[in-house]
């Protein structure tokens, strides 16, 4: 990209990434407080471990951006302020390598109107109320798509090194990149060698330009002779010579990438005992859906059918234009196709995954989603206008493309008034306390506990980040298993004695009887929970609760339920 492009467009792309928290503030979720847990350990040298006195776990499936806040708690940040650091960056990412997409699938007369179109589609995703919660929300999230953004443009711009840096950092940061890290490198196979036509194809274009040669005369026979002479060239291996330095620098990119997961495979064999996240395994529990549910959940979301903080009638207001844009891709075979690719890829795996889904696994596919939607508008203005440029005067020519730029921003414009005047800024002073009003109660009701002088440092939770995070010296157990391998084994045992008891469908929360077998293993000192969590309700009503527990506070914070503290009593 030339430098006048740049000069213009990465302070664009830096002041969309700052304006959430300018306008909304910080509102991490509970998930956010449990990664930023495990680098506070790591930076104070207790190791990756959610609790100091537990062998090392990975309850968290992002090591990078645990490593990176873990970093800046060693040099005396708190991971919070690194986090936020990293989604600034991250979302920036996504925009500059998003619009250097779009540049680039145009033609060579049309980068700068891709330009302009990419940052039309920065607005749009920008002001999409999904995005901007997601964005304030704490999580690795924006930092993964931005690698992921990162992958696709340079594996569709030929950088064979950059491809294998962003793919390699994309996985580090989850797992799920590694259906991007695949895309990614067979886009960069595809840009480097093009696609491989089969020999018996190969055979059929030699012998019918071999008969244009004893059929045809003239200029036309010569052309004939030398398109066949060249396929003859390539079957007895005489073109190859110009694939050898494609295939080097492809081996290359795939040993950098391998060099960069290394490191953390090994110390995840050896601290953990295994690659994949002990996360994994507990949702599959806690949050078991099938692939079916999965999908309907997805096409939910994309319709517009969810609640109004994770979904809105932008997702279908932009069907029409993303299903337009699709048939244009699969035509022009532009570099979008394999953004499209990963976007399905990310639905599909996230299906496949038998997790329920939260609001952030979205965020890959409503990037790529609202991508594709305005290359589908970009096209079509392209097309409806193609004819009116072809009849204008040559020094006419280009005047198109001013009414495709001022239709795209006038429709930009009105999404943007929309979305921002009805639904984000008049709510944007109570967005951060209602996104993050369970988060306050809980931390509220961890510095409460804090503040008792009570020797009693076990504490079970109904949910785990933002109070452990506000307990640092307590140990926790997660009623979800995530960080806790005793409460997951408790939990397993429970759901296999109801299946055994014919139970068609196992609840998320399972029975009671895991909680009371806990409580009676563990005598944990301290019990925080909401309503729902913890089977809490049969526990308050049960006798032999009652005996060894005393509900001492209830933390109210509107409009979060009420978070119960109970003390026990020997």
């Amino acid at each position: 990209m030339r430098t006048p492009f740049l000069v213009v467009l990465i302070p664009l792309c830096l002041i969309v990434a700052l304006a959430p928290w300018g306008l909304f503030g910080w509102a991490p979720v509970d998930d956010a407080f449990i990664t930023f847990r495990y680098a506070s350990n790591l930076g104070h040298g207790d190791g990756f471990r959610f609790n100091v006195e537990d062998p090392a776990l990975q309850g968290t499936s992002t090591p990078l951006f645990t490593l990176l806040c873990g970093l800046g708690a060693w040099l005396g940040r708190s991971p919070t302020d690194i986090a936020s650091g990293l989604t600034i960056l991250g979302s920036f990412a996504v925009y500059l390598f998003g619009l250097l997409l779009f540049r680039q699938g145009g033609k060579r007369e049309e980068e700068g109107t891709g330009a302009f179109v990419g940052v039309a589609w920065i607005l749009v995703l920008a002001t999409l109320p999904q995005w901007v919660i997601v964005q304030i929300s704490g999580m690795e999230t924006m930092l993964f798509v931005g690698l992921a953004f990162g992958a696709l443009w340079a594996a569709t711009s030929g950088k064979s090194c950059a491809t294998a840096v962003f793919a390699g950092l994309t996985v580090l940061t989850r797992y799920d990149g590694w259906a991007l890290a695949i895309i990614a490198f067979t886009a960069l196979f595809w840009q480097k060698c093009g696609p491989v036509v089969p020999g018996w194809v190969s055979g059929i274009r030699c012998l019918r330009c071999f008969r244009g040669v004893c059929t045809g005369g003239g200029a036309g026979g010569t052309t004939s002779l030398a398109r066949s002479s060249s396929v003859i060239g390539r079957l007895s291996g005489e073109g190859e010579k110009h694939r050898s330095g494609p295939t080097r620098h492809l081996v290359f990119s795939g040993i950098l990438f391998l060099l960069i997961q290394l490191p953390w495979v090994v110390y995840a064999l050896t601290a953990f005992g295994q690659y994949t996240p002990h996360s994994i395994a507990a949702k599959r529990i806690i949050h078991a859906r099938s692939l079916w549910e999965g999908l309907v959940t997805h096409i939910h979301y994309f319709l517009g059918n969810t609640p109004s903080l994770q979904g809105s009638h932008f997702h279908l207001y932009l069907l029409p234009l993303f299903l337009i844009g699709v048939i244009f891709l699969l035509l022009r075979r532009g570099p979008g196709l394999w953004a499209l690719l990963w976007g399905l890829a990310s639905v599909v795996g996230f299906s496949l995954s038998g997790v329920n889904l939260f609001k952030w696994y979205y965020m890959p596919a409503l990037a790529v989603y609202s991508w594709v939607a305005v290359w589908g508008l970009w096209q079509l203005s392209v097309a409806l206008t193609a004819q009116l440029a072809e009849r204008a005067a040559a020094s006419r020519g280009y005047r198109w493309r001013g009414a495709l730029g001022t239709g795209l921003f006038l429709l930009v414009a009105g999404i943007w008034i929309i979305g921002q005047g009805s639904y984000i800024l008049p709510d944007r002073e109570e967005w951060p306390a209602t996104l993050s009003a369970t988060e306050t109660a809980y931390i509220r009701a961890g510095n409460w506990v804090k503040s008792q002088e009570w020797s009693g440092r076990t504490i079970l939770v109904g949910e785990v980040g933002a109070i452990a995070w506000s307990l640092p010296k307590f140990y926790v157990l997660d009623s979800s298993g995530i960080n806790s391998p005793v409460v997951l084994q408790a939990r397993e045992a429970d759901r296999q004695r109801l299946i055994e008891a014919g139970v068609d469908l196992v609840p998320d929360e399972g029975s009671v009887e895991w909680v009371k077998a806990l409580i009676e293993s563990e005598k944990p000192g301290w019990i925080v929970s909401l309503r729902r969590f913890l089977h809490l309700d049969e526990l308050m009503a049960a006798p032999w609760f009652q005996e060894r527990y005393k509900l001492v506070n209830t933390i109210r914070n509107p409009p979060a339920q009420d978070a119960y503290v109970f003390r026990r009593n020997d």
